[in-house]
């Protein structure tokens, strides 16, 4: 765990507060990152942590942003899906939700998180049928676009 990464003082009490964001928690295929606090009294004394635990293993939403330029060749845009299946697959037991985005002239949406699981087929084949934009790279408009 890192410490001190974000202090904050107290004048009128004496009193600091320190909190640290990275303590991680193994689950299973993910390691899961959460932060604490420690107030700090004027005679030294540690009280917390807060929260007082880590938490629970939960899911995450993870956006799969694909860069389908032309300046990535076709066969590297191919391992950039087999990359998105593998980590989908490592993930779903976490009941994990995944949207993907591809971008190159203009971000273009192919699954959200509600909808990437559902409909017709299965999900590995709707990766696999994402097609290549090749055009030209605009990253700084798609990641805008995605967040």
């Amino acid at each position: 765990m890192s410490l001190g990464l974000t202090m904050a003082s107290d004048p009128s009490t004496q009193n600091t507060l320190a909190c640290g964001p990275t303590i991680p928690k193994d689950c299973k295929s993910i390691t899961m990152y959460s932060g604490a606090c420690f107030k700090i009294d004027r005679l030294n004394r540690v009280k917390g942590p807060f929260p007082s635990s880590l938490g629970d293993c939960r899911s995450a939403d993870i956006a799969f942003l694909l860069d389908g330029s032309g300046s990535v060749l076709t066969p590297d845009f191919k391992i950039m899906k087999i990359f998105v299946k593998d980590l989908v697959r490592s993930l779903l037991p976490l009941d994990t939700k995944f949207a993907i985005a591809q971008f190159s002239d203009y971000p273009q949406v192919h699954f959200y998180f509600d909808d990437f699981l559902s409909g017709a087929g299965s999900w590995e084949q709707k990766v696999d049928n994402i097609q290549q934009q090749q055009q030209t790279t605009y990253t700084a408009e798609a990641i805008r676009y995605v967040v």
